[in-house]
């Protein structure tokens, strides 16, 4: 379970409150019980009724299932937050052709934007397909960025 969990784990309170999110009530506790336990038991939690293996494997696959609701979420946010800094730009110097790195944005958002290997926010729309922005790296890549975009408030949600 823990490693299905980690999956999400940058944006697990996020998640966890859209409604392509599988867990229910129960589901939610019982991971919470554990998150707190470091996936440790002790020999009397071993017979609580969120430690059964039936319990364990609904979550776990649970989880698993919603992987690919995930996956889409996460890139329409960082589209949508790509359009967004567009839009702010309209009201600043910030152009979707101009090179990244004269944008006026956070040195990390530009690192981050640079990691997709391109020299300006257009060519992202232009260069990734939306199985493009799936696939493993890439999608490392978006989680990067919105992990910063919402550690630093800088984009509302």
């Amino acid at each position: 379970m823990q490693k299905s969990i980690h999956y999400y784990s940058a944006f697990w309170n996020k998640w966890i409150k859209q409604e392509e999110c599988t867990l229910n009530e129960d589901d939610l506790y019982i991971i919470e019980v554990h998150t707190k336990n470091n996936f440790k038991l002790n020999l009397f939690e071993s017979f609580m009724f969120y430690n059964q293996s039936k319990q364990i494997e609904s979550i776990v696959s649970k989880l698993k299932a919603d992987q690919k609701c995930f996956k889409d979420w996460m890139v329409t946010n960082f589209l949508f937050n790509l359009l967004k800094l567009i839009k702010m730009g309209e009201r600043s110097d910030f152009s979707m052709y101009a090179p990244i790195g004269y944008l006026s944005i956070p040195s990390e958002i530009k690192s981050k934007l640079k990691s997709f290997k391109v020299k300006t926010v257009y060519e992202i729309f232009e260069k990734y397909k939306e199985e493009d922005l799936k696939s493993a790296t890439v999608f490392s890549n978006i989680i990067a960025f919105e992990k910063i975009i919402f550690d630093n408030n800088f984009l509302l949600h």
